[in-house]
């Protein structure tokens, strides 16, 4: 569905509750596993999955289902494809190879954008680019640490929001407020003549993030 909109939090750990959402005595590394049942997705900041190791990458991907996605953050300044040595920075490219299909898209951030209205726009915290990676680099799930891949697209050249798609950090004192919620995204979508494909909230409350997913269900943006 390339009309829809996924809601996610910058990290499964990245919870107000998380000392009661996650049951006392599951592991920690059993939290993703977990957190993915309950969600449809989660961000990737770029200082975890580039300071991550590719077998750990794997095991991300192994242990969410299949409906489940990961959005990952780009570097400021996103490398090209090349071999990796022992303990350098994973690369965009390793990423893509291990996680397939599961990665949804680049977030590359941005500059609020003008749009065509001349209205004030709704009110956004951080805006991204949203980006898919490139087909091929989804042929080998099993390529090794030294093989090179194509990486992500890099996104140069201006913003167009009239033709491209986008992200962006809701406003905190949203979170709670779902009829307000409604109202700030039926704006956005007016102003920017289309709705963002991923909406951010910083440090939400699992309940939160629950009824985020509801609303957008209930207003047939979904991916669900």
């Amino acid at each position: 569905m390339s009309n829809a909109t996924m809601v996610t939090a910058r990290g499964w750990w990245d919870l107000a509750d998380r000392a009661t959402f996650y049951p006392d005595d599951l592991p920690e590394d059993w939290q993703l596993a977990y957190f993915a049942n309950c969600f449809q997705a989660v961000l990737l900041p770029c200082a975890l999955w580039s300071a991550s190791d590719p077998s750990q990458v794997a095991q991300w991907r192994d242990e969410v289902p299949t409906r489940f996605r990961f959005l990952a953050e780009q570097a400021s300044a996103h490398p090209a494809a090349r071999s990796r040595a022992a303990g350098a920075p994973l690369q965009a490219a390793d990423l893509e190879q291990r996680l397939g299909a599961r990665l949804a898209a680049w977030l590359q951030p941005l500059a609020p954008p003008q749009a065509p209205s001349a209205r004030a726009a709704p009110p956004v915290e951080a805006w991204f680019r949203y980006l898919h990676p490139r087909p091929d680099s989804r042929l080998d799930l099993h390529l090794d640490s030294g093989s090179s891949a194509a990486g992500s697209h890099s996104g140069s050249g201006p913003f167009n929001i009239a033709s491209e798609r986008y992200a962006v950090q809701a406003p905190r004192a949203l979170h709670h407020d779902l009829r307000g919620a409604k109202h700030w995204l039926s704006e956005l979508s007016a102003h920017h003549g289309r709705a963002p494909s991923l909406i951010i909230l910083a440090r939400p409350t699992s309940n939160h993030l629950s009824a985020w997913q509801e609303l957008l269900n209930l207003l047939g943006l979904s991916t669900n």
